[in-house]
Order: C-alpha cells, then sequence, then structure tokens
C-alpha cells in the first residue's frame, strides 16, 4: 500500500492531534498578537479536519473542567472554541456527550463562575447560545449555590428576556 492509501492510524492522530493542539492553546494566549493570531488560526483549521472531527479528539480536550486558578486568557480561548466547535459541528444529543447540552452548560457555568472577566465574558455568551438551543437543560445545569452569583443572576435576567420575547412571537 502506498502511504496516501494507508492514511494515518486513529491513534496516532489522536495523539498527535492532543499533543500539537496543547502547544496551540499556550501560543494562542500568549501576549504576542502575531504568535496568538497564527496559533487561533492553525487551531481552528484543526477543528475544522474531518480525521479530528471523526474521533472527537479535541471534543474532552476543550471541555476539561475549568480550573479556577487557570490563566484567563488562555481559558476564554477555549471557551470560545468550545462555541466555536459546536457551531461547526451541533451539539450532541447524547447527554454524556462532553458536547452535549448538559455538560456544555456545566462547561459554560464553570466558566461564568471563574475569576477572569474575560472568561466571565466568554462563559456568558456560551451560555445564551445553548440557551436557545435548550432552555430547561441550560436552567437546570444551574447550581443552587451559583443563584447568588452576579454574572449568574444577569444571565438569569436576561433567559427571562429570551422567554418573553418567545412567547410574544408565539
Amino acid at each position: 500500500l502506498s502511504e496516501e492509501e494507508a492514511g494515518v492510524p486513529d491513534k496516532l492522530t489522536s495523539r498527535m492531534t492532543k499533543d500539537i493542539f496543547s502547544i496551540l492553546i499556550s501560543r494562542a494566549g500568549e501576549s504576542g498578537n502575531r504568535i496568538s493570531d497564527s496559533a487561533l488560526d492553525t487551531i481552528q483549521t484543526i477543528i475544522k479536519c474531518r480525521a479530528v472531527e471523526r474521533l472527537s479528539v479535541l471534543d474532552n480536550l476543550l471541555t476539561e473542567n475549568i480550573n479556577q486558578k487557570s490563566v484567563p486568557q488562555v481559558t476564554s480561548i477555549r471557551v470560545d472554541l468550545v462555541l466555536f466547535l459546536i457551531k461547526q459541528y451541533g451539539i450532541s444529543d447524547n447527554p454524556k456527550d462532553p458536547l452535549s447540552v448538559r455538560q456544555l452548560s456545566r462547561f459554560g457555568l464553570d466558566a461564568l463562575l471563574h475569576m477572569g472577566q474575560e472568561v466571565r465574558e466568554a462563559g456568558h455568551e456560551l451560555l445564551l447560545f445553548l440557551y436557545r438551543k435548550d432552555a430547561v437543560a441550560v436552567r437546570k445545569a444551574i447550581r443552587p449555590d451559583a443563584q447568588e452569583n452576579r454574572g449568574v443572576k444577569k444571565l438569569i435576567k436576561e433567559f427571562d428576556q429570551i422567554d418573553e420575547e418567545n412567547a410574544q412571537e408565539r
């Protein structure tokens, strides 16, 4: 078989994608615009790659739990990339899938509760996007202990406005 016919084994594709992605995500968080922009462009190209999509390699990488002490710029990039990923491929119907509304809502809430402003803003945008897809699942994901948070209160008010607008359209 020629190299073209044989292709790259899935295991190698997964491992190399993870390694390359880890480097690129850290570079995307750097202050130099050229490096950051190039890293983000490369990440988006990887996300669009059919082999990577088929293997769902980035689903788990991007939606790993958000550490509250993580670097805000890198974490906000991860949240933005999750939004890019679901806009590119859609949301999963399997509730255990990392790209399901349930799992993404938890991820978005963790972002909304992060110490970094840019992470909170990215989480807010992700949750609004998800709310328009499945309002019930997103509301269920908001833990009672988080409902006193100022950002969460603001988000819930926006949810209520969306609900009012939808009710008026009917």
